[in-house]
């Protein structure tokens, strides 16, 4: 109908990406912050407004915040780590997919040479 809002449009969105490199160590920090948005039954979608009264949920906002690190070492190497969803938000970005709550990232990449462009 004329002046609902939009399905998983969120009215109001913001976000951030903050990155400090010193010598061989980068810290990064960032957030997707939504709020809240009209979202449909997750089985079975626009199908389930024929049927049933309530095909249609409020589905609330939040914030997804993460941080994360990367240390450069010898031979073209790095140590990496990213903390995901660090305020332990429970939310889903639609219904039916929840986002994972508190967790957290760490590795070792190689940055071997060599081309990566071969015809």
């Amino acid at each position: 109908m004329v002046g609902d809002p939009f399905i998983r449009q969120p009215r109001s969105s913001a976000g951030y990406n903050i990155t400090w490199t010193h010598r061989r160590l980068t810290l990064n920090t960032n957030a997707s912050i939504r709020g809240a948005v009209l979202d449909l039954e997750p089985n079975d979608g626009t199908f389930a407004c024929e049927f049933e009264p309530r095909c249609l949920f409020r589905n609330p906002g939040y914030a997804d915040t993460n941080a994360g690190f990367t240390f450069k070492l010898p031979l073209a190497a790095e140590l990496f780590g990213q903390l995901n969803n660090f305020a332990n938000q429970k939310f889903e970005e639609s219904f039916g997919f929840p986002a994972l709550r508190l967790n957290f990232m760490a590795g070792l990449r190689l940055n071997l040479p060599g081309s990566s462009n071969r015809d």
